[in-house]
């Protein structure tokens, strides 16, 4: 196995194929004197906090009853299910 070249300083870590010369970084060009300063990065969004559903009596309530209040929705029916497959008992 042909040896592993070191990472060159300032970029991702590669290995030229064998057979083929090493190539060289691009020299990182320094900033020109009349160049206009980075401005700074606007400030981060107040991160906000959703609110969760309470009952009247302030229990929490959460889940599929949740989604079908807000969406509106409303019950049809109530369908029998068989499950199919193995039965799988617990451990």
């Amino acid at each position: 196995m042909p040896p592993v070249e070191p990472p060159m300083p300032g970029s991702w870590a590669t290995v030229t194929p064998p057979g083929e010369p090493p190539v060289a970084a691009e020299p990182i060009a320094p900033p020109r004197a009349g160049a206009a300063p980075e401005r700074p990065a606007p400030p981060a969004r107040p991160v906000t906090r959703t609110t969760r559903a309470a009952t009247a009596d302030g229990r929490q309530r959460y889940g599929e009853a949740v989604v079908r209040e807000i969406l509106g929705a409303q019950f049809i029916e109530e369908q029998p299910h068989t499950p199919r497959g193995p039965r799988v008992t617990g451990a």
